[in-house]
């Protein structure tokens, strides 16, 4: 961590931030709900002389997530809410800095600034600037570092590879050519104390998020990690169950898509190529809603209605 904020803090923050007195503090403040999504560090240091806190939330999503800074604004009352249950004779709060830690392929376009998700905007009507709250977090776009760059922050080499697997691993295309570039690192990782751990962990990720041909993949591990071998094959058995899931799954939605194409031929007969393509290419909040229009619905355009 004191490699990360050393690399993406800025200077007149870091120069008055004793690194010295980072500790990590205990517990989560993402709820279920967003566990799939998020994942989060709090961490305490000296800022200026004072308590301060440094809250990390890690987005683990293939595209930036528009409302993110709601998540965040309410992630860190919670921070503070805590603060105050567990100091009750305080007189001020600590100061948060709050980081995102992004790993989009193609990079943060979500609005940096809350009060950039707020219409109208503060700018628009300025009275409104003292009753709105604003902020701005530090993103760690991991998509714009290049692996040299991440090796500069000495965070140590585990922490690297997890930036390196974050950024690269949901890319198919990506995942070839890095797991080429970072295999020499994976062997010094296995060998170093608890490095065993460490790289199984790396592998469920790849695992569970990497689309590229896993025998590929197995091919360009293997020779660097020879001693993780049955690490190796309990990803690929991994990969083999996913496909499974994943070929359920498509047999359902293709049953369903089956199912609500009869029931619109019935309702409205024969129907048009531009239709078909529609359903085809719908997600399955799409076919949720077409379903339960079918039956009530006067015309086509109302069933595919926003």
């Amino acid at each position: 961590m004191r490699g990360l904020l050393r690399s993406i803090l800025p200077e007149a923050i870091l120069s008055r931030l004793d690194l010295a007195t980072l500790a990590p503090q205990p517990g989560s403040f993402v709820d279920e709900e967003l566990a799939r999504s998020y994942s989060d560090l709090l961490f305490s240091a000296s800022l200026a002389g004072r308590p301060a806190l440094v809250y990390v939330l890690i987005e683990h999503k293939s595209k930036s997530e528009r409302w993110v800074l709601v998540q965040i604004s309410r992630l860190r009352d919670r921070v503070w809410d805590r603060f105050v249950r567990d100091h009750p004779d305080a007189e001020h709060l600590p100061a948060i800095i709050p980081i995102v830690v992004c790993h989009d392929p193609k990079g943060w376009s979500a609005p940096r600034r809350f009060a950039d998700l707020i219409d109208p905007s503060p700018s628009e009507v300025p009275e409104l600037a003292r009753l709105t709250p604003d902020f701005e977090p530090i993103v760690d776009d991991l998509n714009l570092a290049t692996d040299e760059q991440l090796l500069a922050r000495a965070m140590g080499l585990f922490a690297t590879l997890v930036a390196i697997f974050l950024r690269d691993a949901r890319t198919p295309g990506r995942v070839l050519p890095m797991l080429d570039r970072v295999a020499s690192l994976l062997g010094e990782l296995y060998r170093a104390p608890d490095g065993r751990r460490a790289v199984a962990m790396l592998l469920r990720y790849l695992s569970l998020v990497a689309d590229d041909d896993e025998d590929d993949i197995a091919r360009v591990i293997q020779p660097a990690v020879p001693e993780a071998e049955d690490l190796i094959m309990t990803m690929a058995e991994r990969w083999e169950q996913r496909g499974v899931q994943r070929g359920i799954q498509q047999g359902v939605q293709q049953g369903r898509l089956s199912m609500l194409r009869k029931q619109l031929e019935l309702r409205f007969g024969p129907l048009d190529a531009a239709v078909v393509a529609r359903l085809e290419a719908g997600d399955e909040q799409l076919l949720d809603r077409c379903a339960e229009r079918v039956l009530t619905a006067t015309s086509i355009d109302e069933v595919f209605a926003e």
